[in-house]
C-alpha cells in the first residue's frame, strides 16, 4: 500500500488538516482508515503495480535490502539498473529503502522519498526510519497472524456447526425410524381384523338380495371398511418411506412425472392446466418418493375441492439459492382459512382418508423442506 501526498499542494492541505483537527495518533489512524484508506490505495495503485518485484530477483534493490537487513539509500546508478527504475517510477532523485523484518521473517519494505521537501536524506533520517521499521514490522506480522487465526476460528466454527447439525439429523432420523416402526406395527395390528370384518361384510353382501333389510347396513360396513383400508395402506406407505432415500433430482422432472400421473383426472374433471417450469434449474438433493407423494396428494386434494371447470397452475423458479414450487388453483376457500393442508372448504362432508393423506404431507414438508407456505391470492 502507499500513503502520503503526491505533490506540495496536497502536502500543505494534509498539514493544515492535522493542525486544525488536533487529533491523537489513534484517532488520526481511525479516521484515515474510515475515510481515506480506499482513496490512498487508488492513488498509488499504478505506482505499486510497477514496483512489484519477485523474491527470485536477488539483484533488485528491494531484495538486497531484505537479504542484507539494512536500509539502502538509492541515489542514481550506484545500486544498479533496478534502482534507476524505482527512481523513475516514483519521479524522485533519492529514495530510502527500509526492510521490514520481524523474528527473521521478511514482511516487506518501506519506501521513503523527499519529493515534497527536496531536502537530502541524512544518516539521522535513516536511523529514525530504521527505528520506526521494527514496530511496524511487528504490528504487520501480528495483524497477519490475527487475520489467519480469525479465518481458522471461522472455519472451525463452521465445521462445529455442521457437525452439530449432522448429530441432530442422526437423532432426528432415529426418532423417525422408531416412529415408522411403531406406525407400521399399529397399522398391521389394525389391518388384520379390519380385513376380516370387510371380508365377511362383502361375502354377506354378495349373498343378500336387493330387498334384504340388512343390505343397506352391509353396504355401509363395506364402504367404511374400504375407507379404513385405504387409510392403513397410506399409513404403511408413509411408514416404509419415513426414512429418506436422498439423491440428486431434477425438480422439473419430478413435477412432470406427478402431472402425468394425475393427467387422466385432470381431463375427466375438465381442469385447465398451465405449467411454467424454469429452465436450467440445478439438481436438488431430495427424497423423490416423499416429495412426489406430497405433490400428488396436494394436487388431488385441490382437484377434489375444485368446482368444474377449474384452473390449475404449477410454477417452478429459482429465487436466490432456493428452488420454489408454486401451486395455484381456483378453489374458493373460506375467508379465515389459513392452511390447505388441514382444511378444505366447499366440501359437504370430510373424507377421513384424505385428511390423513394431507396430515402425512404436513409432516413430510415440515421435517424435510426448509419452508412451505399456503396463501390465498386474488
Amino acid at each position: 500500500m502507499g500513503v502520503g501526498p503526491r505533490d506540495s499542494q496536497e502536502a500543505w492541505r494534509i498539514w493544515e488538516e492535522v493542525g486544525r483537527d488536533d487529533l491523537t495518533l489513534r484517532d488520526m489512524a481511525k479516521q484515515f482508515h474510515e475515510t481515506k484508506f480506499s482513496q490512498e490505495k487508488d492513488k498509488f495503485h499504478r505506482i505499486l503495480g510497477q514496483l512489484t518485484v519477485s523474491f527470485g530477483n536477488e539483484d533488485h534493490v528491494f531484495n538486497k535490502a531484505l537479504h542484507e537487513r539494512r536500509p539502502i539509500l538509492v541515489e542514481g546508478l550506484q545500486q544498479g539498473e533496478s534502482a534507476v527504475e524505482v527512481l523513475q517510477v516514483l519521479g524522485v532523485e533519492t529514495v530510502l529503502v527500509i526492510p521490514l523484518i520481524s523474528r527473521n521473517r521478511r514482511i516487506g519494505i518501506i519506501l521513503a522519498d523527499n519529493c515534497i521537501t527536496g531536502k537530502p536524506i541524512t544518516a539521522d533520517d535513516m536511523k529514525s526510519m530504521e527505528t520506526l521499521s521494527f514496530p511496524v514490522a511487528f504490528a504487520i506480522e501480528r495483524a497477519s497472524l490475527y487475520e489467519r487465526l480469525h479465518d481458522d476460528l471461522r472455519q472451525l466454527t463452521l465445521a462445529n456447526a455442521k457437525l452439530q447439525e449432522q448429530q441432530e439429523l442422526i437423532v432426528r432420523m432415529e426418532k423417525l425410524a422408531l416412529l415408522g416402526k411403531i406406525t407400521s406395527s399399529i397399522a398391521h395390528n389394525i389391518r388384520n381384523p379390519l380385513m376380516v370384518i370387510g371380508g365377511f361384510a362383502r361375502s354377506l353382501l354378495k349373498k343378500s338380495t336387493e330387498d334384504d333389510v340388512k343390505r343397506e347396513s352391509l353396504e355401509t360396513i363395506v364402504r367404511e371398511a374400504t375407507k379404513l383400508e385405504n387409510v392403513l395402506t397410506e399409513t404403511l406407505a408413509y411408514a416404509n418411506s419415513i426414512f429418506p432415500a436422498m439423491d440428486r433430482w431434477d425438480v422439473n422432472q419430478l413435477v412432470g412425472n406427478v402431472l402425468r400421473e394425475v393427467q387422466t383426472k385432470l381431463d375427466l374433471d375438465g381442469v385447465a392446466l398451465q405449467v411454467s417450469l424454469a429452465d436450467d434449474l440445478p439438481l436438488v438433493y431430495l427424497d423423490y418418493r416423499q416429495l412426489a407423494y406430497c405433490l400428488r396428494k396436494i394436487l388431488c386434494s385441490s382437484l377434489e375441492a375444485m368446482a368444474q371447470p377449474g384452473e390449475l397452475k404449477i410454477v417452478t423458479r429459482l429465487e436466490q439459492d432456493a428452488i420454489l414450487v408454486e401451486l395455484f388453483d381456483s378453489v374458493q376457500r373460506c375467508a379465515d382459512q389459513g392452511d390447505v393442508i388441514s382444511e378444505q372448504a366447499g366440501r359437504a362432508a370430510r373424507d377421513d382418508s384424505e385428511d390423513m393423506d394431507l396430515s402425512f404431507c404436513r409432516v413430510i414438508l415440515e421435517n424435510y423442506c426448509e419452508s412451505f407456505t399456503v396463501a390465498e391470492y386474488g
